[in-house]
């Protein structure tokens, strides 16, 4: 056994829970709250010889350890007071069940939580990066083996943004591409690298390290490397290619998706989860603060039940399912490469176009957004005279002719030229057209709105965007060009950053979260469980749950408290809140399955 003594940044929860009974529902829960960072406060601990010890001299009442398996938490105890400040447990299972630890402990500021560390190493969480260096961990929960995954990053290196580069993950360093990367196949071999082979931090968690660069995109696949073919140096890079058989860097029938990335020096590290192509993994990305907060985006359903929606919104969505000869579903494709391989008609969206252009003769642009004005209408001659201002970019009279289906779906061609006045205002109009409002600038930026057939669109709008944003967390994804106009897009650039974790998700099966109504029963749904809430009483039945079941009441996800279900029998468990329905508004469930501990999302009340 390695012994290793480890130091932590004790961390004060939002959400102060003061009593023993809430931390025992603590100790059960694998709860999200956020945390603020109290800088200077350190508490030690130790794992040998089958012995856990605690010590902080800012302890004043009680330490709790949980033991978890890959953040699963197997269970809670709490620690036998040595001295004021040091504490000690005999690990109550057999080590080989558990390979990480985290505290619970009371101070005179509230209680606070630990990260968590590894039993056998010190901590992955407690490493501190290489300098200009962005710590980012993959997390593999498709189904498939680590050595299934495979992982390829290309950038433009920050220093000359004309030169392209791949990542070389085992120097954490990114090379200018050379015609010899081709190699004797052709498709630079050494620019993917299985997830196995990556740093292991716990169960199917990998840790990767970037440096600086600009216009990055991570590539993950399934069950083979991705072709890429160096043309010409230092930009002439072939990626691969969702849309045409035939070339050498054809990946048509494997599974694989992007996130786009840009890590510019002295700036925050950009991140989205781009769809504007093709969707093929709903992946969820997070990025961890130093203070304790993160930010997530992501898909709230499956990715069976999304290409099962996708099945049922009709052609020609449902003609942009690609599948391989097995019937297996790779992919479905967004609106650009749709029309560019034919499975939407070149002219798919002219009627909404159409009727906009003629809509706009006589209702003209009126509008203003994030400090940007914008007037004009359509004339005889078709195209649309506008004038646009902004205080930091002033002011220009400019004209735009009237863009084809394919230009409003990729944000190209009439809506990609001229001055940055003109290409803000061809972006308004690029999002619009997407979205079915382009016929009235009143609703351009009103969501509500958004993807709603009328007697003005026809009917004719992105459905692709429409059903990515409707199983998006927080409706937000990257489902076209424009689709950051008016805050859509599921970017993540704030301060404070401390690591990123991509989660690629189950490949088959329903492992949603999000509920979905079953009116027979009065039941909506969510994954494992089935629940409803009437007049403060919560019902749950599922046939998955193997021991306890704990609902969190919050408002607005701030908890206020975790109670335990009580079982009646058959899977069938009830509980009656014993707070004032008006102090709370979301709530969520912790239960345990064979699989081990999980948790819903939030449900509003």
């Amino acid at each position: 056994m390695v012994s290793y003594c480890q130091k932590s940044g004790v961390l004060n929860m939002k959400n102060r829970i003061s009593s023993i009974i809430a931390a025992l529902f603590l100790m059960l829960s694998i709860s999200s709250l956020c945390c603020i960072n109290a800088e200077g406060s350190t508490i030690d601990n130790n794992f040998e010889n089958g012995i856990i010890t605690a010590s902080s001299p800012l302890i004043t009442d009680y330490v709790i350890v949980h033991l978890a398996k890959a953040k699963g938490i197997l269970g809670g105890w709490f620690m036998q007071r040595q001295s004021s400040s040091a504490f000690t447990l005999k690990s109550p299972l057999p080590e080989s069940v558990w390979n990480e630890y985290r505290f619970v402990y009371m101070t005179k500021e509230g209680q606070k939580e630990t990260v968590w560390f590894a039993k056998d190493a010190v901590a992955p969480d407690q490493t501190t990066p290489p300098n200009d260096l962005f710590p980012i961990k993959i997390v593999n929960k498709s189904g498939k083996s680590d050595n299934s995954v495979y992982l390829s990053m290309i950038a433009r290196l920050p220093q000359n943004e004309n030169v392209m580069a791949y990542l070389a993950f085992d120097s954490k360093t990114m090379l200018p591409i050379k015609v010899s990367d081709n190699g004797t196949s052709g498709t630079c071999p050494q620019y993917s690298y299985q997830l196995s082979r990556l740093p292991k931090t716990t169960d199917n968690t990998y840790q990767i390290y970037v440096p600086r660069f600009v216009s990055g995109r991570l590539y993950i696949s399934i069950d083979k490397p991705l072709p890429f073919h160096v043309n010409s140096e230092p930009q002439g890079l072939a990626e691969p290619t969702a849309a045409a058989e035939g070339q050498i860097t054809s990946s048509v029938g494997t599974i694989y998706d992007i996130v786009e990335m840009t890590w510019k020096p002295g700036e925050n590290l950009f991140v989205n989860t781009s769809n504007v192509d093709f969707f093929s993994i709903p992946f969820g990305i997070q990025m961890n603060m130093t203070n304790g907060t993160s930010i997530s985006r992501g898909y709230n359903f499956s990715r069976s039940e999304i290409f099962s929606k996708a099945s049922t919104l009709g052609y020609p969505l449902n003609n942009c399912i690609v599948k391989d000869s097995n019937g297996q579903n790779i992919r479905l494709l967004g609106g650009t490469i749709g029309t560019l391989t034919g499975k939407i008609p070149a002219n798919y969206l002219n009627p909404s176009i159409d009727s906009a252009w003629n809509n706009l003769k006589v209702y003209p642009v009126n509008t203003t957004f994030e400090g940007w004005t914008v007037s004009g209408y359509v004339k005889k001659d078709n195209l649309l005279h506008a004038h646009a201002a902004h205080p930091a970019f002033g002011s220009q009279f400019f004209t735009i002719s009237k863009p084809t289906s394919q230009e409003v779906f990729a944000g190209d061609g009439t809506l990609a030229k001229g001055t940055e006045i003109e290409r803000k205002v061809q972006a308004f109009i690029a999002a619009a057209g997407n979205r079915g409002v382009l016929h009235s600038s009143s609703i351009w930026w009103e969501r509500s709105k958004y993807y709603k057939s009328d007697s003005l669109n026809k009917g004719y709008y992105n459905k692709y965007a429409q059903l990515l944003h409707s199983v998006a967390a927080e409706s937000r994804c990257y489902a076209f060009s424009y689709d950051d106009v008016n805050g859509q897009e599921s970017s993540i650039w704030e301060p404070n950053q401390k690591e990123l974790i991509i989660t690629i998700p189950a490949l088959e099966g329903n492992n949603s979260q999000t509920p979905t109504a079953n009116t027979e029963s009065g039941y909506s749904n969510a994954g494992d469980i089935n629940y409803k809430l009437e007049k403060g009483n919560i019902s749950v039945n599922s046939s998955a749950i193997t021991s306890y079941i704990i609902v969190h009441l919050a408002k607005d996800k701030n908890i206020i408290g975790g109670w335990f279900m009580k079982s009646i029998g058959n899977g069938a468990y009830s509980f009656v809140s014993p707070i004032s329905q008006s102090r709370w508004n979301t709530y969520r469930f912790v239960y345990m399955t064979s699989q081990g501990q999980k948790e819903t999302s939030w449900f509003a009340k």
